[in-house]
């Protein structure tokens, strides 16, 4: 069981089967899908809900760069050893990322930031 708070979680739309940024967002924001991966499992869990996207535009993956700033704000834990990060390329003990009870938005874009990504950021209601 999953503690109550926010969470932050790193995925990349590069690689087989992604069409777009936009699309594989919007895809992760439906509750009725095929769940192939473990966010989707997460995601369609009654109770959960996102409260933001925040991306960055790259012809690099840097899902696991912006990872582990993010393990890095403070009161950040794992909860869920390997979730997510079944094909992680730099051994990240997860791609899931326990926050705490407080929104840390404005931390995560920072987070982006940091490694100088192009940062997209929406809130979602």
């Amino acid at each position: 069981m999953l503690r109550k708070g926010y969470y932050a979680y790193t995925g990349s739309a590069i690689g087989k089967g992604a069409v777009s940024l936009r699309q594989r967002v919007a895809r992760h924001l439906r509750k009725k899908k095929v769940k192939h991966w473990h966010i989707d499992h997460l995601l369609t869990c009654p109770g959960v809900r996102v409260t933001a996207v925040v991306a960055c535009v790259s012809k690099t993956n840097r899902e696991c760069k912006i990872n582990k700033v993010i393990q890095n704000i403070r009161g950040a834990s794992v909860p869920i050893e390997g979730f997510g990060a079944s094909d992680c390329q730099q051994d990240c003990a997860s791609h899931l990322v326990y926050l705490g009870k407080k929104d840390v938005f404005d931390a995560i874009v920072d987070a982006y930031k940091s490694i100088s990504a192009r940062v997209k950021a929406v809130r979602v209601s």
